[in-house]
């Protein structure tokens, strides 16, 4: 499906994180479905990108790097690809391939320690930059932190409209029971 689609490469430079005392004992408390699947809405496939990213993190020997992907229309919803991932020398530097049709795109914020991990509780400087200057379709970005909340980012400007200023509003606590609708791909 890539190769089909025109990509734009952009650099994402998430906060400094990696496996510590924020998710000690915590669990995903859902089941991912993974890439390629096909849910009801753009937030349900972040979500369960954002939760298998997860899953991938606790299976690989590197726990210390992000991973990320894009949000992308299909025919009946939307899905996601196979995850990018930053490289162990820089593991807070991660390169999104985004299509020109992703609608939003999502990345993690691995645990490290607990000083660090409070201040990844919303979206980096670097990350904000994304949104508002970088990326000319200001495609919304959400974070999974390392508390295991999904946050979200859609710009300054709804921030302002929203009165959120630089308090990410919690899209979902992955650790608490929630359902994600999702369409069976019909193929």
């Amino acid at each position: 499906m890539r190769s089909s689609l025109a990509i734009l490469s952009l650099s994402l430079l998430a906060c400094l994180a990696v496996a510590g005392p924020a998710t000690a004992g915590k669990q995903v408390n859902m089941v991912p479905q993974g890439p390629g699947t096909v849910f009801e809405s753009g937030e349900a496939a972040a979500i369960d990108g954002l939760a298998f990213a997860h899953s991938r993190q606790l299976e690989s020997r590197n726990k210390r790097v992000s991973r990320g992907g894009a949000v992308v229309p299909v025919k009946g919803g939307f899905t996601y690809g196979e995850l990018d991932v930053a490289k162990p020398g820089a593991p807070d530097m991660i390169r999104l391939r985004l299509p020109k049709s992703a609608l939003a795109h999502f990345h993690t914020y691995p645990t490290q320690n607990s000083g660090a991990d409070r201040l990844n509780e919303s979206h980096s400087k670097a990350d904000r930059a994304l949104v508002d200057y970088r990326d000319s379709q200001k495609r919304p970005s959400y974070v999974l932190t390392p508390s295991l909340r999904v946050v979200l980012y859609r710009g300054r400007e709804v921030a302002r409209r929203m009165g959120t200023g630089n308090v990410d509003p919690m899209v979902v606590d992955l650790t608490q029971p929630f359902e994600i609708q999702r369409i069976a791909a019909s193929n």
